[in-house]
C-alpha cells in the first residue's frame, strides 16, 4: 500500500506541475499574442499615416507641369479667362487628391484598430493630421475660387497664407506643414512603445 499511495503522491505531483506548466505557457503564448497585435497595429497605423503624408506632399507640389491641365487650359494660354484659370487649378488638384482618398480610409480604419488595441490616445493624436487634411482641403477649394475672382484679393495677406496652405516651398514659416509634421511626430512618440515590444 505504502509504494501506491505514493505513486498516486508523484502522479498528482506531475498533473499539478503539468497543469501549471500549461497555463504558464498559455498567459505568455496569450501575452506573445496580444503584443504582436499591438505591434503590427502599430506599423499598419504608421504605414497609413506616411502613405497619406506622401500623398499630402505631392498634392502641395509647388511645382505643377504643363501636363497636369486639362487641354483647353493649355490651349487658351494667352487668353484664359478667370473661370478658365480655376477650371486648370481645379482638374491639377483634383488629380493630385486621388491617391489621398484610398490613403485617408486606410488611415481611418487603421486608427480605429489601433485605438481598440493601443488605447484612446491614438485616435486624438490623429485628430490633428486629420484636421490638417481638412485645413488643406478647404484652402485649396479657396485657392481655387480665388482664381475665378475677376478682381485681386482684397485681404494680402489672408492669400499669403492661402498659398502657404496650398503649396509647400519647404520654408520655415509654412504652418501647415509645421503641423503635419508636428502631428506626424506626436504620433511616431506615441507608437515607439508599441513598437519596441
Amino acid at each position: 500500500m505504502p509504494d501506491s499511495s505514493l505513486a498516486e503522491i508523484i502522479t498528482a505531483i506531475a498533473a499539478i506541475a503539468g497543469a501549471i506548466t500549461a497555463a504558464i505557457g498559455v498567459n505568455t503564448w496569450r501575452s506573445e499574442l496580444k503584443g504582436r497585435a499591438e505591434f503590427d497595429s502599430a506599423i499598419n497605423l504608421m504605414r497609413s499615416i506616411y502613405k497619406a503624408r506622401q500623398c499630402i506632399t505631392s498634392i502641395r507640389s509647388p511645382f505643377i507641369f504643363a501636363n497636369e491641365f486639362p487641354d483647353e487650359y493649355k490651349s487658351a494660354s494667352s487668353s484664359r479667362t478667370p473661370e478658365q484659370e480655376a477650371n486648370g487649378y481645379a482638374h491639377v488638384f483634383k488629380r493630385r487628391w486621388e491617391p489621398l482618398s484610398p490613403a485617408i480610409e486606410e488611415l481611418e480604419l487603421n486608427v480605429i484598430e489601433a485605438e481598440i488595441l493601443l488605447g484612446k490616445d491614438v485616435a486624438n493624436a490623429t485628430k490633428e493630421f486629420m484636421q490638417n487634411i481638412r485645413r488643406l482641403q478647404v484652402s485649396i477649394e479657396t485657392f481655387i475660387e480665388e482664381k475665378s475672382s475677376h478682381t485681386e484679393p482684397i485681404d494680402k495677406s489672408f492669400s499669403i497664407t492661402l498659398r502657404r496652405d496650398v503649396f509647400d516651398t519647404k520654408s520655415k514659416d509654412n504652418e501647415l506643414s509645421q503641423n503635419f509634421e508636428s502631428s506626424v511626430s506626436s504620433l511616431e512618440r506615441l507608437m515607439v512603445k508599441h513598437l519596441k515590444g
